[in-house]
């Protein structure tokens, strides 16, 4: 049987499920790095070295065609999408914690 690539929420899709996270008692939403990921060098499932197409790397390997640091991986949503999320998350008591990603894939467009 044939895997089914992964498929991503999107920060308008986790936006709606905000109300329910404030709700369980948490006050922080933590994110990893949102930014585009690399392409070259990356590693599939469990780490291996011969990764398969749609196998999704690591968000802590930054920089694509897609942009780098300055940029928002185009699966996730927009710098509109990305306000919009903390906002709703600022209604609803919480705040936000985004991962700062130093590293950056050989293919980042710096």
């Amino acid at each position: 049987m044939g895997r089914r690539p992964p498929t991503s929420g999107t920060l308008r899709s986790a936006a709606k499920r905000l109300e329910p996270i404030a709700a369980m008692g948490f006050d922080v939403v933590y994110l990893p790095p949102v930014h585009p990921i690399g392409t070259t060098f990356r590693k599939g499932r469990n780490n291996t070295l011969n990764p398969h197409e749609g196998d999704p790397g690591s968000p802590w390997a930054i920089g694509s065609p897609d942009g780098g640091h300055d940029a928002i991986h185009p699966d996730l949503g927009t710098f509109e999408d990305f306000d919009a999320f903390v906002a709703r998350a600022r209604e609803v008591g919480l705040e936000i914690a985004l991962d700062l990603a130093l590293q950056a894939s050989p293919d980042h467009p710096w």
